[in-house]
Formats: C-alpha cells, structure tokens, sequence
C-alpha cells in the first residue's frame, strides 16, 4: 500500500512540476522603473506576479544614467528568470531631458503629430523627439479636449533601446514615471503635486485634474548630491555618506536652514547640506507661486514623495516645515493594474518614427501598440562563406627551411591588397583621362593660341613699323644726304651738292633736283668707273630712289683750283616729275 502511495506521490510532484514549468515558459508582462540611481521591475504572468526586485546603487555622476539602470534590471531578470517568456515590456523613465506640458502652456489648436514634433523639439533645444499625450482635465463639449503632452530627444531613447537589449521588439510603452499620477486610476481629482528624488536629480509636478494645467520641473540635485557634499565634508566615500544619510536623519532643521543658522549650528553637516537644501526649497516655492499666480490653478494641500533611488532619512519632515504641506512618502513600485494595463497613461513611443529601433539588420516602426518589422527594409545579407586556405608548396619549402612559423593565407586576406591596387589604379587612370589629361591639353592649346597672337602681334607691330619708317623716310633729307655719303667710292671727295628747282617749275611745294659734284685724282685710272659705282650705289638705296627715282652722269672734267690736281664730274638726281 505504500508503494502505491509513493507512486502516486512521485506523478503529482512531476504534475505540478510541469504545470510550473508550463507557466514559467508562458508570455509575461514585463514592467520596469528606471531611474539613475535605481530601479524596480515586476514580471506579471497569467497567474499573477512572479518576479519582483528593486535595487538602488551609488554611482558616481558621470556614471549616473537611466539606461545604465535598465540594463542592470534587465541583466537581473536574465539571470534569475531565464526561461521567462517576456511579450510585452512597459518601460517607465525617469530622464532629466524629459518634458511634460499642457496644450494650454503650448498654444495648440490640435494636437497633430507634425505640430506636436515641431514644438517638442524647440523644448529641448532644437533635438528631433518623440512624443506622446494624455487627456487630462475636465473639457467641455465647445472646446478642444484637454491634454497633456510629453517629449524626450530621439538619441535618449535609443538609449533605453540599447539597454533593453534583445527584449526592445517587444517594447509596447515608454511612459514618463512622473506621468503615472495623471492617470485617473492613480489621483483623486484636485489640485495635488509629487516629488521624485533621484540620484543627481529630482522631478516635480504639480497639476490640476479640473483644469489640466500642469507644471513640472526638473532640479539638478538629488539624494547623491546631498551625499556627495556630506562625503566631501566627512572625509567618506560616496557609499558611507549615502548609508548614513539614509539611516538616520541628519537634516539640519527648515528653520535654522532658512535663517541662515547661528555660530553654534556651523558644523560640517551644516555647512555640507544647507546651500543644497536651501537651493531645493526655493525651487520647489518658485513652482508652487508660477503655478499659483501665473496660470491660477491654485495650491496643492499635500505632496507625495518617492525616492528612486538611495533615500534620505527625515527629508518629508524637513519639507512639510519649509513648505507648509503634508508630506507623504510613497514608495517606488509598479502595481500589477499598470503592467496589465493595455493603454498605460502616457506612450512616447506613439510619436516615434520609423526606423529608429533597429536589431541586427531589421528596422521597426510602431504601430497599432507595438513594434513590427518593417517590410522590404530587412537586410538581405547573404551568409558569409568560411575563409578559404590557399596552399603554395613554394612558400611551405621556404617556412620549413628557415624555420619559421608556418604562413597561412587565406582567400580573403590576397584580395584585400589586391583590390586595393586596383582601386589605386583606377584612381590613377581616372586621374590621367579626366584631371591631368584635360588640364594639360587645355594648357597645350593656351600655349599654342598664345604663341600665335604673339606671332601675329609682333608682325604685325613690325608692318605698322616699316610702314611707318617707309611713309617717313621720303620726307627726310638727312637719310637722302646720308645715302649720298655711303655711295662715295674711297677715293671719291664731295665737292658740292645743290638742290635746283626741277625744269620750268617754281614756287614753294615744288620737286627738286639734287646736282652733285664730286672730285677723283686726276692721275688716277678708272675715275669713270668710279663715278659708275657711285651712281649704282645711288640708285640702289629705297629712301634716296623714293626722292630721285633718276641718277645721270652730266659730265666731267679738270678742276678750275690749280692747287689741287684732280678731275671734277657732275651728277644729277632727278625727282620724280623731272624729265
């Protein structure tokens, strides 16, 4: 009988065995809180919620990122529940880029994507966005319903995308933490207001659930600042500082704080916390009257408080003091209502574009609450061959003989070289045909253009020259004369030269005739060959023959002076009309 029993006990241990692993491997809900310095995540299944965890660190500032945090929490859930079957993942985000606004803030007559993109992107100074929008406020019938608008930069959530890892295809919702409280589940109407201190930040908003006017803001110091200065001024690390703020309360008090404190409360914590608790406090005051008396929505009786990261011990107290509200501490966590939900409360991921997540090879876009692979934009990247070894027995011989190590060389590793000098080279051809060959054709025809203007430039500088030296020589008489003494013989003297009047002519303008007489020795023979060359001579210079195209001989004879022993001969040159 107890054999039966154990029988029986064994197949009912193997059924719920099965039946739980079942149900591990069925799809799950995965929501996830992100802040940097902590985070929380909750894994809802059919059955309920099966894993939860939150986890707050002390990273140093530079290091302090909400996707450095996600990644930690997804690592987390890999690790502890790696059969989970995750189908959908809801992301809430606590950035400091973040921005939440009302229509009202942002003067919009509708809220249609390219209007909402554009203002969005002059929120965060000029970044492309992505946006979404929540009805929030009583609307009328007769007037445009009210809403709240949300916008992060692009490059920030492909941040989140990279943290989430293999899991971001299944990404359904990216809601700012802080929007969570607008959904009419999470308020009971009014005018309420919530703190989230982070790590180097913290994020405030106040909101009217009648009128829809929010406010919210974004301080640059939080819980690690304050530890940060605390750790300074103690000489510890920036773990011990963040331990003992959050173990006890070391806050010096609103009061003492807001007077500026007495000698005796100069201690070190004083002087550590106070400028930042001061600079918190007048923050939180200039919101709460820009919300009071510049939009007139009025003055929150409460505030709730969150810490998403390391905490600070007697912080509510301090600010119930400084600001004159009941303070609540609410705790960080996901309830299994937001992970289950199907539309959460504010979705950035509804004003994203296509493309922007991307995994391996294959875009996605959103639509219709999730992201689907956008068809004819995957990769079709064949697979690629394994490296093929080319074997030389050559280059074997010389490795063995040398001793040295074996040379392997594969397919790839020849063709790269290769396809590089033949891209060389075709840059070197494309170089000469359509570069170098042009330019130095064009440079070729310049030159020889060049050289004919100048060519035709000089003659023609030397034909105006001639001709300008062919007009003017007729009109000299120094070049006739000059041509008269070149034509002299060695022997020959010029006795006289006379300009007459051609025959039966007179007056001024007249031709004239040059008569020449000129004188060779008397004992001399061959005086009339002389007087031949002479008149050669003569007759072939152009400026003298221009004057007087005719040189005659008119005669000789013996000189009239008895002192000189010589033949005297005359020779006239004719002008033109002269006969």
């Amino acid at each position: 009988m107890s054999f039966i029993q154990t029988l029986l006990d064994k197949a009912s241990r193997q059924g719920r065995a099965a039946v739980k692993e079942e149900s591990d491997t069925q799809d799950a809900i995965l929501s996830i809180a992100a802040s940097d310095a902590g985070w929380s995540a909750e894994l809802v299944g059919g059955d309920g919620a099966r894993w939860q965890r939150q986890a707050s660190c002390t990273p140093e500032r530079n290091a302090a990122a909400s996707a450095e945090r996600l990644a930690d929490a997804v690592a987390c859930l890999a690790v502890e529940q790696p059969k989970a079957n995750v189908a959908r993942v809801i992301l809430f985000m606590d950035d400091p880029d973040l921005e939440l606004v009302d229509h009202r803030f942002a003067k919009l007559n509708n809220f249609e994507p390219h209007g909402l993109k554009e203002f969005g992107s002059q929120q965060v100074g000029g970044l492309p966005v992505v946006f979404g929008s929540l009805p929030f406020g009583d609307s009328s019938a007769r007037e445009i319903q009210k809403r709240v608008l949300g916008f992060l930069p692009e490059e920030k959530l492909a941040t989140y995308f990279f943290g989430l890892g293999k899991i971001a295809a299944t990404l359904v919702a990216a809601v700012p933490a802080a929007a969570r409280v607008l959904g009419e589940q999470s308020h009971e109407g009014g005018i309420f207001a919530t703190l989230r201190v982070h790590g180097y930040f913290s994020t405030f908003l106040i909101a009217n659930a009648q009128t829809g006017i929010i406010a919210m803001r974004q301080f640059s110091l939080g819980a690690l600042s304050l530890a940060e200065a605390y750790a300074v001024e103690h000489g510890l690390s920036l773990t011990e500082s963040s331990a003992a703020l959050g173990a006890r309360s070391r806050l010096p008090s609103a009061a003492i704080v807001k007077d500026g404190g007495g000698p005796e409360h100069q201690t070190a914590t004083f002087t550590a916390l106070s400028p930042l608790l001061q600079q918190l406090c007048e923050n939180i005051a200039a919101t709460l009257d820009y919300f009071r008396f510049q939009r007139l929505a009025g003055r929150p009786a409460h505030l709730g408080l969150t810490f998403t990261g390391p905490s600070l011990a007697g912080l509510d107290r301090w600010l119930a003091d400084a600001l004159g509200l009941q303070v609540e501490i609410v705790a960080n966590t996901i309830s299994a209502s937001e992970g289950m939900a199907e539309t959460p409360s504010l979705n950035l991921l509804e004003g994203s574009r296509a493309a922007l997540l991307k995994m391996g090879n294959q875009p996605f876009e959103f639509s219709k609450g999730r992201f689907v692979p956008m068809s004819g934009r995957r990769s079709d990247m064949s697979a690629r061959k394994p490296e093929e070894k080319l074997s030389f027995p050559w280059l074997d011989k010389l490795s063995h003989r040398f001793g040295a190590r074996q040379i392997t060389l594969t397919r790839d590793s020849l063709l790269q070289p290769f396809a590089a000098f033949g891209v060389l080279g075709l840059l070197l051809i494309a170089n000469m045909y359509l570069l170098i060959g042009p330019a130095e054709e064009r440079l070729t025809d310049g030159v020889f253009a060049y050289g004919n203007v100048a060519e035709a430039s000089v003659a023609a500088i030397k034909g105006s020259a001639a001709n300008a030296q062919d007009a003017d020589q007729s009109a000299l008489w120094a070049d006739n004369l000059l041509a008269v003494g070149q034509a002299l013989p060695p022997n020959m003297k010029l006795e006289r030269l006379e300009l007459a009047p051609a025959a039966g002519k007179g007056g001024a303008g007249v031709d004239l005739n040059l008569a020449i007489t000129g004188g060779l020795p008397l004992t001399t023979a061959g005086n009339f060959k002389s007087v031949a060359v002479f008149i050669d001579q003569l007759s072939k210079d152009k400026a003298f023959s221009r004057r007087f195209p005719q040189v005659r001989f008119t005669g000789a004879g013996k000189s009239t002076d008895q002192a000189h022993r010589e033949m005297n001969f005359h020779v006239a040159a004719l002008s033109g009309n002269s006969r």
